[in-house]
């Protein structure tokens, strides 16, 4: 260090340290705004991710009210207070959070005296890949309803319905067709033609048809035999609903999301239209229905024509159920027996033996299965097979009884009730039918409320994708994408 002081001609160490200090601090000043500037590059990033993070979050705080208290769903309602939908009001409102919580105190301080470490602000905000309600005929709707299904109740809660859906199974009730069945065997009794037979007038033979009631109950319809109760007249205009309009379309199903496939999912979405939606013994609401499962099942616009529906399938699968349990009981097949050979004797011909047999059995069945659903839909049980001691009906009581209506009664405790029925018909209804359906029923009751007389289900987002594109003052831009959902 002399011999270079010397060389300058300085002949002495004085001010060494001065300049040695000032060589160091070019350095760690230098330094120092490289670290300084660093920390801000890193400070923009931390905010913006931060900031993307907090007003996704808040977007998810805005769920449907309605929906969450109602059906236990999170959407986000596009629609806001507005009359239609759009993801420009999501954006909106993603842009107002975000803006507050890049400044969150600027309204506070003096103006001019405020300058920002990121200088950060919002140059374009996208929505992509949004998941609607609607997607994929109501898939997205199916998840959000299952998810809220396995968070209150997990899978146990289907052992019944496991229960039920195997004895149907097992049995084939969702095959029998007891209507079809008893009106074919009266008209096969009716269409007998007697043989000439010399020394017989047959107008001066009783050749009647002991069932004949029976045909005259199956002209009737099931629901006026079986329930004498006021109606409900209520109907929605099915064109206005989800499943009969064109939607407007999403992503569908967000990727990570589980797709809850196989029968064990199928049964507790059943299980949720049961938990939400009410039926003509258990109506929750004055909503636009009052029997709604029912119309989950059947797809018509009034209740009247779901609920006679209903009440015929219900005695299709009664008379499944019942049919078996006759080719087991020879008490009631001897009954039956008895009188086929009565009136083929009668009528001189014991070649129509069994004609009266089938005819007469089909009665009996028919019968038997009106009285069931007529106990049903008084709020009694009946057990979906029999055993010995849960047959109702002999042979003569049928027959009168099909000559006016069925009276139930609520007192039968032994068996399934009406909701475990409707258990069954869920089960053998198609999914795509049971999904679309509830949709329907959910606009048609939140439209009831005020303000959202316009509400559409495909409007409403579970999720989605959005692409921001944040700019600096400091001459950053950084491209921020980010997923939310609710689960």
């Amino acid at each position: 260090m002399k011999r270079l002081l010397s060389k300058y001609g300085i002949g002495n160490n004085k001010g060494v340290i001065s300049l040695y200090l000032c060589m160091m601090f070019a350095i760690m000043i230098s330094v120092l705004l490289v670290m300084i500037e660093a920390t801000r590059l890193s400070a923009i990033k931390q905010t913006a991710e931060c900031v993307t993070d907090m007003g996704t979050d808040s977007l998810l705080s805005e769920y449907h009210k309605e929906l969450l208290s109602r059906y236990g769903l999170l959407f986000i309602d596009t629609a806001y207070e507005y009359d239609e939908g759009s993801l420009d009001n999501l954006t909106d409102h993603l842009i107002s959070y975000m803006e507050f919580n890049l400044s969150p105190g600027k309204d506070l301080v003096m103006a001019g005296s405020y300058r920002d470490f990121t200088g950060l602000s919002i140059s374009s905000v996208d929505m992509v890949n949004v998941s609607r309600a609607t997607d994929g005929e109501g898939a997205v709707f199916r998840h959000m309803a299952i998810s809220y299904m396995l968070d209150k109740y997990g899978l146990s809660l289907i052992d019944n319905a496991e229960d039920l859906a195997s004895i149907t199974d097992t049995y084939n009730l969702g095959e029998g067709d007891i209507i079809s069945e008893n009106k074919n065997a009266q008209a096969e009794i009716d269409d007998i033609v007697f043989p000439e037979i010399e020394g017989v007038n047959w107008d001066d033979v009783d050749t009647s048809n002991p069932s004949e009631n029976a045909k005259k109950a199956s002209s009737k319809g099931v629901l006026s035999l079986v329930y004498n109760k006021t109606l409900s007249g209520k109907y929605v205009n099915n064109d206005t609903l989800a499943s009969h309009r064109d939607n407007v379309a999403g992503a569908g199903l967000i990727s990570d999301w589980d797709s809850y496939d196989g029968i064990q999912y199928d049964l507790l979405f059943n299980e949720y239209i049961l938990d939400k939606f009410s039926n003509l013994l258990d109506i929750k609401y004055d909503d636009a229905l009052d029997y709604q499962v029912e119309y989950i099942l059947f797809g018509s616009d009034t209740d009247v024509a779901n609920l006679r529906k209903t009440a015929d399938r219900l005695v299709m699968i009664r008379g499944a159920s019942n049919a078996i349990y006759y080719a087991t009981d020879s008490g009631l097949q001897a009954e039956v027996r008895a009188m086929a050979i009565g009136l083929a004797a009668v009528t001189l011909a014991p070649y129509l033996e069994t004609v009266y047999e089938l005819g007469l059995s089909a009665a009996l069945i028919y019968a038997e299965s009106l009285y069931d659903v007529a106990v049903l839909l008084d709020g009694g049980k009946i057990p979906l097979i029999k055993g010995k001691g849960d047959w109702n009906l002999t042979l003569s009581t049928a027959l009168e009884k099909l000559a006016g209506t069925f009276t139930g009664s609520s007192s039968s405790n032994k068996g399934q009730d009406y909701k475990d029925y409707l258990r069954i018909l869920l089960y053998l209804t198609p999914n795509k039918d049971k999904i679309n359906r509830s949709m329907n029923m959910i606009e048609a009751n939140i439209r009831l409320i005020t303000g959202k007389d316009n509400f559409r289900l495909d409007n409403c987002i579970a999720g989605g994708m959005v692409q921001i594109i944040m700019e600096s003052s400091y001459g950053y831009e950084l491209l921020i994408k980010r997923s939310f959902s609710y689960y």
